[in-house]
């Protein structure tokens, strides 16, 4: 689970628990996979299976930003301020789940219709125009 409650179970700390810089670019880039993510699978049963990982790990994120707006009402001016790094940090990563959502619905919808083959997938960023969506090209990167 978490790092954070990880030693809950016994488990060993990182010696340091913040992200690295490579992390926090990481986090909000949409090329970045999750691990044993493969985009060029041709098995729906895999699209399937990240379409529902994805839309976990965004409901996780959308309830996170719930919570904090509703924390922040009661904060000072300074506090919230600070909050609205984390409030971007969980957009930037709710955007990229979106984006690699999108991604894996395209690619089921290629392989459930036969085109199996079909090494690039339209995937435009979160909150893409309409244009710059039929012209977006997905390229991943392993982390």
């Amino acid at each position: 689970m978490l790092r954070a409650l990880s030693n809950l179970h016994g488990e060993s700390m990182p010696t340091d628990p913040r992200p690295s810089p490579d992390e926090l670019i990481r986090a909000g880039d949409p090329a970045t996979l999750l691990a044993g993510e493969d985009p060029a699978s041709i098995f729906v049963a895999d699209a399937v299976h990240w379409i529902r990982v994805y839309e976990e790990l965004i409901a996780l994120k959308d309830s996170l930003l719930v919570r904090l707006a509703e924390m922040a009402q009661g904060l000072s001016n300074v506090a919230v301020e600070d909050t609205e790094i984390d409030e971007r940090f969980l957009r930037a990563q709710a955007d990229r789940y979106r984006t690699r959502h999108h991604y894996w619905t395209v690619r089921a919808a290629q392989l459930a219709s036969g085109e199996a083959g079909a090494r690039t997938v339209v995937a435009a960023p979160a909150g893409a125009s309409p244009a710059e969506s039929s012209s977006a090209q997905f390229t991943p990167r392993t982390s």
